[in-house]
């Protein structure tokens, strides 16, 4: 079964929005059930590089597969290889939030940890899958982006249910 470009943006809209909410469910959840002690010190600072290193690790892969699928020919490939580079990239954003979260409840973590990942939440937030997105990052032709105005034109198979 196939389905058109609004169904296929809607399908992975609610991928990351269900993403997006169970950062904010995790961050809710340890707060309130977690009792919170404080990291005396700078050893915070060790962790810094470490969250930079993912978000940006996640960006690159992203960009090179982006680069990949704008010399594909058909719409429905370069559809599917934007779908997956964005999965990677928004787990490698989530995969953030949640490191800060856990170092910050569990590990007597520094309020720059909590900062740090709401700061990231704020990120992954325009992260979010979109039209212009999808014609900015693949950039599409012009005949191509009115096929994905066409409700007739078939972009994708959708993944198949477990």
């Amino acid at each position: 079964m196939q389905q058109n470009f609004p169904t296929f943006l809607k399908n992975i809209t609610v991928l990351f929005l269900a993403l997006l909410a169970g950062q904010v469910m995790v961050a809710l959840v340890l707060y309130f059930v977690v009792p919170r002690t404080y990291m005396q010190g700078e050893d915070w600072l060790l962790l810094i590089p470490e969250l930079i290193i993912l978000p940006a690790i996640g960006w690159w892969i992203h960009k090179k597969r982006i680069t990949a699928a704008r010399e594909l020919t058909d719409l429905s490939a370069k559809a599917e290889v934007w779908r997956a580079a964005s999965i990677m990239r928004w787990a490698m954003s989530e995969g953030i939030t949640l490191i800060c979260l856990v170092l910050y409840f569990f590990n007597n973590g520094h309020v720059a940890l909590l900062g740090l990942a709401g700061l990231n939440l704020i990120y992954f937030t325009f992260l979010r899958p979109s039209r212009t997105n999808f014609v900015r990052d693949l950039e599409l032709t012009t005949t191509e982006e009115m096929q994905l105005d066409d409700p007739n034109f078939l972009i994708s198979t959708p993944p198949p249910h477990a």
